[in-house]
């Protein structure tokens, strides 16, 4: 995500993210995905695991860097030797997950990998023989459904084994590396010296194994997200709480059903590994419809992912305002809550991708209560609220969010439980050598959130608010901060009109500042100090968290460029 040039080379620069939670992005297959999308914690401590009758030593090669690996050698108890890791991630019964490891035979030249949930009743098992490349005995616990076992020659000896399918549960599950003497027999007399090497765990959504993604607690990673840009965007975003349980699971009794059935898991979702509900309007004279009352009543946006079958049409309604509005996925268009609802003050549908539209609705005039989710009439200009079902025609559901705030964010799964995804912030320090410490440019190309202030650049001493040079959006102004040891240099803003992509440049000099935005010279300065010692790109300004960035591209140069350069740079 950072690097730096010197000459022809190119050296990373690690920045730095601080988000105690997971979040999601869209891929760059237009699927909502959880960061990181490897549910394992630990993928390669495995002495973070719980270890029975075995024992491991790190430090051993990888099939792709050095001394990352560990040597899982058998003790010698007449007894399954194996590690499991547990307790720390939930599935979802009905949804289909694989389960991948990196093994190398080290004397003992097969493995077992299972998938279980903690009772081991039910659960998925394959043989894998580290020999000959071949995949040995396959099973499965109670109503468990193994789909595949693969294994994949990675080089060297080194074979990824690959188990996927579907646990048919809710549970905390947990991850089993057995080692095994032969095939089917992962119960033998060990040695206390035969073992195999074992690198990169991971669970992942879905009937394929996806790239490995190494992890340690899962926790404080940056989200590159393809939305909107097929070479994808930083995703920085406030703290939100989706107030929705159950978020993508209608069947539940959290959503109250009114002349309407659901049908579980009926079609691939707009959310990665994950299947999408139907909706159906009983052969009844009625409201059709499901709600759900927010845990925590508030001024919110609500967001929900549709897409046609025999129907088209739905409409929101937030209760407590009595706002919303009405939406055809068919054409991508929307039409008045005839008999529900006034239109709420923003709403908003737009195509997904893969025949999904999504749908936001946002009133600030007060609290909302409760969402109403209508299947509307398909007769255009009829009451929305009741009307006569046929008892077959239904429309696929899908991620519905309901969060406090002015406008909506990233999608938030749930469950039992509401859930919260904190803040993201990240910087880059240690940069004194990259920074021009006399003179400099600073570009970020971005695109326009709904956040009326939030940073465009910055470069500071340390990540001090009083040594620094800021530019920032306020409304339809930038406002460009020069601080020299608390005191300010220049404190100016300049109106400019944002367009959805920008693309902003400030070059620094003493006595010499200049703002480029979107092709044009927008403020020259000819005054001021530089702050000495610029060690710190900053992604968000201290004084300006909580905000919603979406950043394409930054850069740092350090030395001034020409008009011609800066006037290049920045046209869209």
């Amino acid at each position: 995500l950072a690097y730096h040039k010197v000459d022809n080379n190119f050296y990373a620069d690690e920045l730095t993210f601080a988000r105690a939670s997971t979040g999601t992005i869209v891929n760059s297959d237009g699927l909502i995905e959880e960061v990181p999308y490897n549910l394992v914690t630990y993928s390669e401590d495995f002495t973070q695991w719980t270890n029975t009758r075995s024992s491991d030593e790190y430090g051993y090669d990888s099939p792709f860097s050095k001394n990352n690996a560990s040597l899982l050698i058998s003790d010698t108890t007449a007894s399954s030797s194996h590690i499991i890791k547990s307790n720390t991630i939930t599935v979802q019964s009905g949804e289909k997950y694989t389960y991948s490891v990196y093994v190398k035979a080290n004397q003992l030249n097969f493995v077992r990998l299972v998938f279980t949930d903690a009772t081991v009743s039910k659960f998925l098992s394959a043989y894998f023989n580290l020999e000959t490349g071949v995949v040995g005995t396959t099973s499965n616990g109670s109503t468990a459904t193994l789909d595949s076992a693969t294994i994949e020659n990675i080089g060297e000896g080194w074979y990824r084994c690959i188990v996927s399918g579907d646990l048919d549960t809710t549970t905390t599950a947990q991850l089993r590396v057995y080692l095994a003497e032969a095939d089917n027999d992962s119960s033998f007399d060990g040695n206390g010296t035969s073992g195999i090497y074992i690198y990169g765990a991971q669970l992942n959504s879905g009937s394929t194994a996806k790239t490995y993604y190494p992890t340690t607690t899962r926790l404080n990673i940056p989200r590159v997200d393809y939305l909107n840009n097929s070479n994808g965007s930083l995703l920085l975003e406030s703290q939100r709480t989706n107030e929705f349980k159950y978020s993508n699971d209608f069947a539940n009794a959290i959503w109250v059903k009114t002349s309407t059935t659901i049908t579980s898991d009926e079609i691939a979702s707009p959310i990665y590994g994950e299947m999408a509900d139907s909706i159906l309007a009983t052969a009844t004279t009625a409201q059709h419809r499901v709600l759900q009352t927010p845990a925590t009543n508030g001024v919110g946006a609500f967001t929900m992912y549709i897409k046609q079958k025999e129907l088209s049409r739905i409409v929101i309604h937030l209760l407590g305002v009595n706002k919303g509005r009405g939406f055809d996925c068919s054409d991508n268009t929307t039409f008045a809550a005839i008999g529900v609802a006034a239109d709420a003050a923003y709403y908003n549908i737009s195509d997904f991708g893969n025949g999904w539209s999504k749908i936001e609705v946002y009133d600030g005039s007060g609290a909302t209560t409760r969402v109403d989710v209508y299947l509307a009439s398909p007769v255009v200009g009829a009451n929305n609220s009741v009307w006569t079902g046929d008892g077959t025609s239904k429309m696929y559901i899908s991620a519905a969010q309901f969060e406090q705030g002015s406008y909506p964010t990233s999608y938030i799964p749930t469950s039992g439980t509401t859930v919260t995804r904190l803040q993201d912030t990240s910087s880059t320090t240690g940069l004194s050598d990259v920074i021009g410490q006399t003179e400099g440019t600073i570009y970020s190309e971005f695109e326009l959130t709904e956040d009326s202030t939030f940073t465009i650049l910055e470069i500071n001493a340390a990540n001090s608010t009083t040594n620094r040079i800021l530019a920032y959006r306020n409304g339809s102004n930038i406002v460009f901060i020069v601080q020299v040891g608390n005191v300010i240099q220049i404190n100016n803003p300049t109106a400019f009109t944002f367009a959805s992509i920008n693309k902003v440049a400030v070059t620094y000099k003493a006595n010499d500042f200049k703002i480029y935005a979107n092709g044009s010279l927008l403020k020259a300065y000819t005054s001021g100090s530089i702050p000495s010692s610029l060690d710190t790109l900053a992604l968000a300004d201290n004084n300006l968290s909580n905000k919603h960035q979406v950043i394409r591209s930054l850069m740092i140069f350090d030395s001034v460029l020409t008009n011609t350069e800066l006037a290049t740079l920045t046209t869209i």
